[in-house]
């Protein structure tokens, strides 16, 4: 009976050790976690909140000036007064050139410490052609991150520096559809957008509007219009 006693609890000792050494080891594995999160993952604010880890969070710099968020971004991106003008309104920001008709707009998650790029869009008051919804689709190209910060720079050249070309195509005085190119040589994929009195219906008839197209890119129905858009660097 003493022999069996002494069995269990040298039974209990060990199932005792064994839930420590499990608690110890996950307690281990989420420290490791925590520690090693990816900078390009998580927002500033919330490696900040993590206990002893603040020193992980990765500095983002842009013109050599440390910036914490989206909005510091466009507040750095666009301080040449004599350049750009900036408005800000209660979720976004709009810049206007001081030296053409460009508009860059940007879209601002102000619910996550500014930290999130919903979107950001340009266009152009004398074409009918804009960017599109250049970062709706890619929720990872929003997050406030070294990485992204430097995407959005090279995106920015076109509308900065590089400048791009809209070809407008009309049937009678509508529009139907402009063609955006994102360089003056037409090399790159055009973004197209059906104008939304033919945007239904291009969809429902899509075999007729199919061969309009082709049609009016071979001039024979309608006209287009082919409008250069200077960088704003670089316009008079």
């Amino acid at each position: 009976m003493a022999q069996c006693g002494r069995t269990c609890k040298a039974f209990a000792n060990l199932r005792s050790l064994r839930e420590l050494t499990f608690s110890f080891c996950k307690s281990l594995i989420n420290t490791y976690l925590y520690i090693n999160v990816s900078a390009d993952s998580v927002s500033l604010a919330h490696c900040a909140s993590l206990p002893n880890v603040s020193w992980h969070c990765m500095t983002v710099k842009l013109h050599d000036k440390d910036i914490s968020n989206w909005v510091d971004y466009v507040q750095t991106k666009f301080a040449d007064k004599s350049l750009f003008e900036i408005t800000k309104g209660e979720y976004d920001f709009k810049i206007k050139s001081r030296t053409n008709k460009t508009t860059i707009w940007f879209d601002i998650n102000v619910y996550e410490d500014n930290l999130t790029l919903n979107d950001y869009q340009y266009y152009n008051e004398d074409c009918k052609g804009w960017s599109g919804e250049t970062k709706a689709a890619n929720s990872a190209w929003g997050v406030f991150n070294q990485k992204n910060v430097d995407k959005l720079n090279d995106a920015l050249q076109t509308p900065i520096k590089n400048g791009w070309i809209s070809v407008d195509y009309y049937l009678g005085n509508r529009l139907y559809k402009s063609k955006t190119y994102y360089d003056k040589d037409k090399n790159s994929r055009p973004f197209v957008n059906v104008d939304s009195n033919f945007g239904c219906l291009s969809i429902i008839l899509f075999p007729i509007f199919w061969l309009i197209s082709k049609l009016m890119d071979m001039g024979i129905v309608g006209y287009k219009k082919e409008i250069i858009i200077d960088g704003i660097n670089n316009a008079h």
